[in-house]
This record gives structure tokens, sequence and C-alpha cells, in this order.
């Protein structure tokens, strides 16, 4: 589908963010094009009652990819009373695996009997479990009386593409319409909430001050938390502190692995006014404030923030004496060098120092750029 249509990608997760990582992983959108949502409680929550925080990233991405057609949100697990809220998805689609066994589509449930579209994925493993599926195809059509109309079902083995083509048909049939030439959601944009945080390096072109979540991958950047006095901030950093841990030693965990942020900030030679850098360990977040004179400096102190393993993202407080336009920002994948980067923003692949300079003194030289990290991008 990305090959006709421009997507997004929400993922909802409880304490980490290993869909947007797997998804990232295996190259289904670019990174920056997946947004993961670390709930800090039941996910299933996140797009139920409690939706404003996949609102919030969905609102983050329609921000920047203006020409989005399809935002995908995503929330895995096991619960049979799980469905999306109505303000949050304009259709949905509910998966179960055909190796937790053939009772389950007889146990009903909202997502079972009112999704848009109900698939039964996995039918190859059915016979692992002593499941049939001559069975679970019977009760769902029981349990989705309108199966051959407005509740239909799909039989799947998606990693084998089987059922693959019904899904992706039902997806543009029923989930777009096309206006005016140009497809978008079944729901008008234009009633959507105007988004509550930006991206930085995703707001107005005339470099007023804009301030967000920057995402960033958890499992990628420098190693701030492991050596020296920072090693003990190692535990905050990777969600190991564990539930028997005491109020104080969390903070005290969160206090070291800040400060060693806000030291590496300061080693760069970026001049912040009023710097101040925490850091939550149940979230993986930075929050970073302070006054700088430009744009550069504040993306650059952003970057030496959420370039750093073990955070996943930054809140950016910072204010701008002297406001600018705004960079753009790119993910390196595996494969990227600064002539390729080069060549896809500015179509010119001998302007890479550009990118080398903008992203100094932290990247020491073109060749140490690494997948996962997050560049900036100055217009030229």
């Amino acid at each position: 589908m990305r090959a006709r249509w421009d997507l997004v990608v929400v993922t909802n997760d409880i304490y980490a963010k290993e869909d947007q990582r797997l998804l990232t992983v295996a190259g289904a959108l670019t990174p920056e094009r997946i947004v993961g949502v670390q709930i800090g409680g039941c996910a299933h929550t996140a797009i139920r009652e409690n939706a404003p925080m996949s609102r919030e990233a969905v609102d983050r991405l329609l921000d920047y990819f203006l020409n989005a057609d399809i935002v995908f949100i995503e929330c895995g697990g096991d619960n049979l009373a799980v469905t999306f809220s109505p303000k949050l998805s304009d259709l949905t689609i509910y998966v179960i695996d055909a190796a937790a066994g053939e009772k389950i589509p007889r146990k009903g449930g909202p997502g079972i009997t009112k999704s848009d579209l109900f698939v039964i994925n996995r039918t190859n493993l059915a016979p692992s479990v002593g499941a049939s599926l001559e069975v679970m195809e019977t009760d769902t059509r029981r349990m989705r009386p309108d199966h051959a109309g407005r509740r239909p079902y799909v039989m799947s083995n998606l990693r084998a593409q089987q059922g693959l083509a019904e899904v992706v048909r039902f997806i543009e049939t029923r989930g777009l319409r096309v206006t005016r030439g140009r497809v978008c959601s079944s729901a008008p944009r234009a009633t959507r909430t105007p988004p509550s945080i930006r991206p930085p390096g995703h707001g107005p072109a005339n470099g007023a001050n804009t301030m967000g979540l920057m995402s960033f991958l958890k499992e990628a950047g420098e190693k701030l938390f492991g050596t020296g006095e920072a090693a003990a901030a190692t535990p905050a950093a990777t969600n190991a502190t564990g539930a028997s841990a005491a109020p104080d030693q969390v903070a005290a965990l969160n206090q070291t692995a800040g400060k060693a942020i806000a030291d590496y900030v300061v080693a760069q030679g970026l001049k912040v006014d009023a710097l101040d850098v925490s850091f939550d360990g149940t979230t993986s977040t930075v929050t970073v404030s302070g006054v700088v004179a430009d744009q550069a400096t504040k993306e650059k102190v952003l970057l030496c923030c959420g370039n750093v393993a073990g955070v996943a993202g930054v809140n950016d407080m910072l204010t701008v004496t002297h406001p600018e336009p705004e960079a753009q920002w790119h993910t390196v994948v595996s494969g990227d060098n600064l002539s390729k980067i080069a060549k896809k923003f500015y179509g010119d692949a001998n302007k890479y120092p550009a990118i080398l300079e903008a992203n100094q003194p932290m990247l020491k030289h073109p060749d140490k750029i690494y997948p996962g990290q997050m560049l900036r991008i100055p217009p030229v």
C-alpha cells in the first residue's frame, strides 16, 4: 500500500515502544512516519475512553505529513472487550490469531461483533492447536450476521499473503473516498481538533517558537548512562527500576540521567541560558527548557537530548530569542550516507557538507552516522 498511498502509523504500548521499533526495523515505512505512544497503563484505554494520547500522536503526524491518505492506529493485546473510540477511528479492523483456539469467535465482544472487518489470521497454525477453521468460520457467521454486507470477515495467513489482497481491498474501498482527484479519510479532516503539540521542526515556516514532543529511536544514540557518574542512571533509562524501588530512588536515578544529558549539551559548547534537563525513566522522555539565541542552537540541543540510548522522546520547552525558519529532520536508516541524504533533500549529493556542518559538533565525521540517529537538514 505504501507504493500507492501516503501512509503514517501510530502504535500503542504499555511500557515500551516495541511495536514502533519492529515496524522501523522491518522498514515498513520511513522512521519519521511511525510514532509510538507509551501509555504507562492499559494500552486499550488509549484507543477507547482515554484516546487523547493517540489522537495527539495522529495530530502531530498530520501536522507534518499534510497529504497523508491513511493513518493506521495499532493496539495489540488479548482483550475481547477492546474497541476504538469513534472519535479516534473511522474504520476498525479486529484481528485474532487462529492459534488462540476455535472458541474465540463465539466468545463475542465488540471487536468480533462490531468491527468493520474481522480477520482470523495465522490459519496455518490452527491444526497445531487442534482448532477447526470450519467451526471458527461458522461461529463468525453467527456472531456477525451481516457478514456479507457491512460486517465482512477474512480468513488469512498474512505471512504467506493469503487474504492480504482482501484486507487491502477493504481498506481502499471502505476506508477511502475520492474527492476532487485526491484520496482522503472518510471523515472530513476539517473537523479535526487542532494539534496541541507540534514536533520540533514541523511547525510554521515563519520560525515562530513551537514546542512539542519529538520521537527518537530508544535503542540508538550516545551511551551517556553507562559509564562514570551516569552509570547509576542506566536502570532509569531502561525502565528497570522495578516496582519495588522507592520513589526517592527512582527520583535520584532520573536526576542522574538528566544531569548526564545536560552535561553532554554543555560539553558540545551549546549556549543555553537557564538550561534545565529532566528525565522520566518510566516513559524514557527528556524534558528540556531554557533560552537559546537561534533556531540552529535549539535544534542541536534537541538532538543532544534525543540521540541518546535510552531516550524515546524529547519534550521541547526551549525558547528562541530570534526565531528563524526551522530545519527538516531525517532519521538515518541502514545504507544511508550523507551524500545519499543530501541527494534526497537537496537533489545534489555534493551538498552533504551542509548536513555535516548543521549537525556539528555532535557529528564529528561524515562517516560516523548510524541507523536510528536523527539529523537536522537545514535549508540551503
